[in-house]
């Protein structure tokens, strides 16, 4: 396949899955509790609105672009998508029954090592600065406690 329809391809399906997500926080209750609330729609709608523009962007400078000849989508890095998957959903299966702020760093910590990255020290740093972050802005700013 080559890069440029793998573009628009994904593109599109991008600009689906923003109709998608837009139509769907429609259903969204209204918690609105004055007119200077903006309720719970507004901000799953921006965002979708975003993706929507961003991937009618892409989808132009993908037409619009000089390709040069053979230019081809490279599958070399499969085994490290893949392994990222498996990952990811293991983070999911085990995020209820131990906490996000124990199962958080470990999987940010292993998606570095899938990554190729070498430095423990920041791997380390890195996974923290991201768990405490969360803490912050989530626990002690919003209020909103995380699973």
């Amino acid at each position: 396949m080559y890069l440029w329809l793998g573009e628009i391809i994904i593109s599109v399906l991008a600009a689906f899955t923003a109709v998608f997500f837009f139509v769907e926080a429609g259903s969204f209750r209204d918690l609105a509790t004055n007119q200077l609330d903006i309720g719970s729609r507004s901000f799953p709608r921006l965002i979708a609105v975003l993706l929507l523009l961003f991937s009618f962007w892409q989808i132009f400078h993908a037409v619009r672009r000089t390709r040069p000849a053979g230019e081809k989508i490279s599958f070399g890095n499969l085994p490290t998508v893949i392994t990222g998957m498996i990952l990811l959903s293991i983070y999911i299966l085990i995020l209820k029954k131990i906490g996000y702020f124990y199962a958080t760093p470990v999987f940010i910590f292993l998606l570095q090592m899938i990554q190729g990255c070498r430095k423990w020290v920041t791997m380390i740093i890195i996974s923290g600065c991201f768990s405490l972050f969360a803490y912050i802005v989530f626990v002690r700013f919003l209020g909103v406690a995380l699973p």
